[in-house]
């Protein structure tokens, strides 16, 4: 899939993965050190918001694409291969990118030499190429004015070689005679009708119905009110310009995305720096990869949370002290430690460390208040059960 340029990504972080399988390079033409490390850089977000399981072989080149210097084709993706009914496939007859077969533990797949091919810009930046414009390889995602985000053009690319796109062309046939994993998720708004029951002449109708191809998947469907602009019904747009464009219909997102925050988003077909990933990330679970992405911060992946916009409240111990407040949060019996001397307050006869026990201290939660109550001589007390019976936690 082609993209584009006119002109900081900002691609949210996830949780950790146990995994130690990585994308990795096959480097062809023009790829020196200083490309492969952009590379290397866009690998790794991809790795912390996708649950990468098995090795995802990725073969790259720089060479001489279309250009001029007004525009330019900065880079194009796909997969090497696809499978259709492999075992435990999320769906019967349908074409799955051979690099989510891989990472679903397919041998055959995962023996693949190549999963994913990519080719980029060589000339960018020379005369009669966007003249003066000029890669910018930093993995901080802060390119000067006259700078292309490469980290961030290299994820958009690299997320449709692991799925996000389309194998169906402007006629509308299936390929083979099979829909793939991305197209079952394309939606008319205007017919009401999924690309899994139209017919090849209602698909190229629905292809260039600009603003009514929508994204189904429940997951992103979730999540959209992360945006601004950029929904048909609550559903994202995707990409159909009413004149077909090769490479880039239907395979992105549609350009009126905008989020909240101002970002873009980054599977849109044209650069247009800052750049999101939310809404891309979670499209990859609707299709069935595991993710990390946890965009509330509450340790769920989105994939998995029930409310990924909203922190859910996590109570280990059931005490009913949310784990983010509870000094004791694997104890039922703790919450609270004044003093900090790994007592908890329930269990320590000097819950602020002043000296003065407790059933003695006025202000037994204040250190710097130590005045004493005067007891009876020659008293003998539990200091536990005088405390609890006094109520002081």
């Amino acid at each position: 899939m082609k993209r584009l340029v006119i002109a900081a990504s900002l691609l949210l972080s996830g949780i950790a993965s146990n995994s130690q399988a990585a994308i990795t390079f096959i480097a062809g033409s023009n790829v020196t050190p200083e490309r492969l490390a952009g590379l290397q850089a866009a690998a790794n977000e991809l790795q912390g918001l996708l649950d990468i399981q098995q090795n995802i072989k990725v073969s790259v080149s720089f060479s001489a694409l279309s250009c001029s210097q007004f525009g330019a084709v900065l880079g194009y993706a796909g997969p090497y291969t696809a499978y259709a009914n492999f075992s435990g496939a999320p769906q019967t007859n349908t074409w799955y990118v051979s690099a989510q077969v891989a990472n679903e533990g397919i041998s055959y797949a995962v023996d693949d030499a190549v999963h994913i091919t990519a080719e980029f810009n060589h000339n960018l930046g020379n005369t009669g190429c966007l003249d003066g414009i000029t890669w910018y390889y930093g993995a901080d995602h802060n390119p000067a004015w006259n700078q292309v985000d490469f980290v961030s053009t290299a994820v958009h690319e690299f997320m449709h070689g692991l799925g996000f796109l389309s194998f169906i062309g402007s006629d509308g046939n299936l390929n083979s005679g099979l829909i793939d994993n991305y197209s079952t998720f394309l939606y008319d708004n205007s017919t009401g009708k999924s690309w899994k029951n139209m017919t090849a002449g209602e698909r190229a109708a629905s292809i260039l119905n600009n603003n009514n191809l929508v994204w189904s998947g429940a997951k992103t469907t979730s999540m959209v009110s992360l945006l601004q602009a950029g929904t048909t019904a609550s559903r994202a747009r995707m990409y159909a310009p009413a004149t077909y464009q090769s490479g880039s219909s239907t395979s992105h997102f549609d350009v009126s995305l905008l989020y909240d925050n101002g970002d873009n988003e980054v599977m849109e077909p044209i650069a247009d720096f800052p750049e999101d990933s939310a809404l891309a990330i979670v499209a990859f679970c609707d299709m069935g990869w595991p993710i990390l992405q946890d965009t509330d911060g509450d340790t769920i992946n989105d994939c998995d949370d029930s409310d990924p916009l909203v922190a859910a409240v996590i109570d280990t111990d059931g005490d009913g002290v949310p784990d983010s407040s509870d000094a004791f949060p694997s104890n039922p019996l703790e919450w609270l430690d004044t003093d900090g001397d790994g007592i908890g307050n329930n269990a320590d006869h000097d819950d602020d460390g002043d000296g003065a026990p407790d059933i003695v201290d006025t202000q037994p939660l204040n250190p710097a208040v130590d005045t004493e109550i005067n007891l009876p001589l020659n008293s003998n007390y539990d200091g536990a059960m005088l405390k609890e019976a006094a109520g002081i936690r």
